[in-house]
């Protein structure tokens, strides 16, 4: 078994009803699409990251430690106890 800290930006987070949270994984060779696998089962996840993955709004970037993880490599990332998956928004200020 493997823990994984994740951390997620808005408006994900508000949909969770937390900033961040501790995933464990049974699969020591767990990829980060496991990890978000495991995060659907936390209410409000499911419905706020896949409306912005269908288009609703911008795709959320998720980035493994500080590497970024394009979301069709999700299935193939591995991801170590320890590392942490950050699931942010991105967006341009003025």
């Amino acid at each position: 078994m493997i823990q994984v800290k994740v951390k997620m930006s808005e408006p994900l987070w508000r949909a969770v009803g937390q900033r961040e949270m501790t995933v464990a994984l049974d699969n020591s060779a767990a990829t980060v699409a496991d990890v978000l696998v495991k995060l659907a089962e936390q209410p409000g996840f499911r419905g706020a990251y896949e409306a912005h993955a269908a288009g609703v709004g911008v795709p959320y970037a998720l980035f493994v430690d500080d590497k970024a993880v394009p979301e069709a490599a999700a299935t193939e990332t591995r991801i170590s106890e320890g590392q942490t998956l950050r699931i942010i928004l991105p967006v341009a200020g003025g």
